[in-house]
């Protein structure tokens, strides 16, 4: 058995990391990941294969598993419209003087480490990563057993 403690050391660190990006480096990573998505459809299609082999037929998550050259085009360029969002990080909330004259700024900052469990959607997988980078944040993604290679 595993220990996921040196995963959740590692991510803190890299959260660290990526909070500290510029806006444009947060949407140039996005735009390279779109890319590579796209240089990669054949190899992505060949590793979905090997797990939708090992589904029934009948199985009703098979279909939310399928990948197809469309499929992976669409998720590619869900991480384009991510990378076109206005990035939250440092954005002013509100702000209000106290009757003391002490100035409260509420500001949106990155949550850190960022966790998710889900079923096999290799959506969500794509979907989770554009946001937390667009938002400054690391993550850990716990997708589906059907969904290994």
């Amino acid at each position: 058995m595993t220990t996921i403690l040196p995963l959740l050391e590692a991510t803190k660190k890299a959260s660290l990391i990526i909070r500290r990006l510029s806006s444009e480096q947060k949407k140039q990573i996005l735009l390279r990941l779109a890319a590579i998505l796209e240089m990669s459809v054949e190899q992505i299609i060949t590793e979905n294969k090997k797990d939708l082999d090992l589904m029934p037929d009948n199985d009703p998550k098979k279909d939310r598993l399928l990948l197809n050259p469309k499929r992976i085009i669409d998720l590619a360029n869900s991480l384009r419209d991510v990378a076109e969002l206005p990035d939250p990080s440092g954005q002013v909330i509100q702000e209000k003087i106290l009757d003391n004259g002490i100035k409260l700024t509420k500001m949106a900052v990155p949550l850190g480490v960022v966790g998710v469990i889900y079923e096999s959607r290799p959506n969500v997988t794509i979907d989770v990563v554009a946001l937390c980078i667009r938002s400054g944040n690391a993550c850990v993604l716990k997708g589906g057993k059907e969904a290994q290679h």
